[in-house]
């Protein structure tokens, strides 16, 4: 069912993609933010890191006992983040634009 929900929200991603050019993927709303290309990049690399992470988290119960912080939890139990502007780190100013839509594209198929 987990799985299920994973996949129709990465077909969301794709259906949602399909309505932009790639010109209007790479404009930047202002010049210190990132273009819509670049979110969808960082979208494609963490999702990759995280399914990495699972990974590890299923051959290991390093931590199990562990409880997570409330920012976590309150995400965890919203199922999203809040409705607001999240500033990332510095080191997301380092986002590439994607090459090419198509590329986007392919990059979400294969997660």
């Amino acid at each position: 069912m987990l799985l299920n929900s994973f996949n129709h929200t990465i077909g969301f991603w794709i259906e949602a993609l399909e309505q932009y050019t790639f010109e209007q993927l790479c404009a930047k709303p202002t010049p210190d933010s990132r273009s819509l290309g670049q979110l969808y990049t960082h979208l494609v690399d963490d999702t990759n890191y995280y399914i990495g992470q699972i990974r590890i988290c299923l051959g290991a119960n390093d931590h199990s006992t562990e409880e997570a912080t409330p920012f976590a939890k309150t995400l965890f139990l919203n199922n999203s983040f809040p409705d607001a502007m999240i500033e990332g780190a510095p080191s997301n100013a380092l986002i590439p634009q994607p090459a090419s839509k198509g590329h986007l594209v392919n990059n979400l198929v294969k997660i």
